[in-house]
């Protein structure tokens, strides 16, 4: 079968689907009935057809020089699934059920751990073939020193580590309204004490206080954004540069229902802090 299948039919055009519906809608409004309008002030229509994408793909070719050029940017996504246990010992063991079963990064609640000991939270684990996130540190200085210990120690590769630790100082201070005065310089020491691990972040930045506050999409980004620029100047007082800030922070965002305006944040996040890194 050569022929394309409704080839036979002619396509419509945007116009000729909104007379339709205009006709069938029998003098009701089209707008007041069919357009969506959003929180954001956006107006979305109820159908989309090849004439809209012209648009798109015009400011989408604006953006390119923006937009990093790879085949595999955006597919590179990791199942985390936090760890609970009272000890490490028990920790270690749940850290091995769900790694068995298929998931690639596992999260230590660390404020939940008695007396966290690395021997025993990662016996069993080869820390080079997943990813490893901690999160409720009470001293991140500490766990990272112990971590990169442990590392040599066990004979695996300072630089094959990948993961995280959940440490927002500015986070902390929107919920709870206070800040460790250290706080800047514990980053600035952490950024330095991982020198030989360009994939493992030091720096969180999240937007959840916000989302839980009931900010829109618009704020969000916008709050989040000024947190990662205070970051950056706060930090320079300690030499650091963006360059080196950056490569050690990682986001974390809410995602509510709305998944048309979820998508577009994460898109317009993502450009921004591009433009945030070339100023």
């Amino acid at each position: 079968m050569s022929e394309k299948l409704f080839s036979a039919f002619k396509s419509a055009s945007k116009k000729a689907w909104k007379d339709k519906v205009i006709q069938d809608l029998k003098g009701g409004d089209f707008d007041h009935k069919l357009i969506w309008n959003t929180e954001n002030e956006m107006k979305i229509s109820p159908y989309f057809n090849r004439e809209d994408r012209e648009y798109e793909n015009e400011k989408i070719n604006e953006l390119k020089h923006l937009l990093p050029h790879s085949e595999n940017e955006g597919l590179n996504w990791q199942n985390f699934q936090d760890v609970v246990g009272g000890n490490s010992k028990e920790a270690n063991e749940n850290a091995l059920y769900l790694l068995e079963r298929g998931v690639e990064g596992i999260v230590f609640n660390i404020g939940e751990i008695e007396n966290p000991n690395l021997d025993l939270l990662f016996e069993g684990i080869n820390l080079e073939m997943i990813w490893i996130g901690f999160k409720n540190v009470l001293n991140p200085q500490i766990l990272v020193d112990s971590l990169i210990e442990y590392v040599i120690k066990s004979e695996f590769s300072l630089s094959q580590i990948r993961g995280f630790i959940n440490y927002d100082p500015l986070s902390q201070w929107t919920i709870n309204g206070e800040i460790e005065e250290t706080s800047f310089q514990k980053l600035a020491d952490l950024i330095s004490l991982t020198g030989d691990m360009p994939m493992f972040k030091v720096m969180s930045i999240s937007s959840l206080s916000f989302v839980n506050s009931g900010a829109n999409h618009i704020q969000e980004v916008a709050f989040t954004l000024n947190g990662l620029v205070e970051y950056i100047e706060q930090l320079a007082k300690y030499d650091l540069t963006p360059n080196e800030i950056l490569p050690n922070v990682i986001f974390q965002m809410g995602i509510c229902g709305d998944y048309f305006h979820e998508i577009a944040k994460f898109r317009a996040f993502r450009l921004l802090v591009l433009e945030i890194a070339k100023l």
